[in-house]
């Protein structure tokens, strides 16, 4: 029965929702934009489409800072 109990009682850390929270704080204290702020939210609750275009642009974006660094 403890062990059981001590099972549900554990809390799971999320590092993607940890991050969003310290953007958004940032973002509330004016430090970032809204749209630096949507950048961090968290991939799993994103719909599928959503996170597809996510990770399209994020590869893109690397692909042409590396063209940049290489220039």
């Amino acid at each position: 029965m403890t062990t059981e109990f001590q099972r549900s009682t554990r809390i799971v850390i999320d590092p993607q929702e940890v991050n969003f929270h310290k953007k958004a704080q940032e973002w509330v204290h004016d430090e970032i934009s809204h749209d630096e702020l949507l950048r961090h939210y968290p991939s799993y609750l994103l719909s599928a489409p959503e996170r597809i275009v996510r990770f399209v642009q994020e590869k893109a974006s690397q692909i042409a800072r590396k063209a940049e660094s290489v220039k």
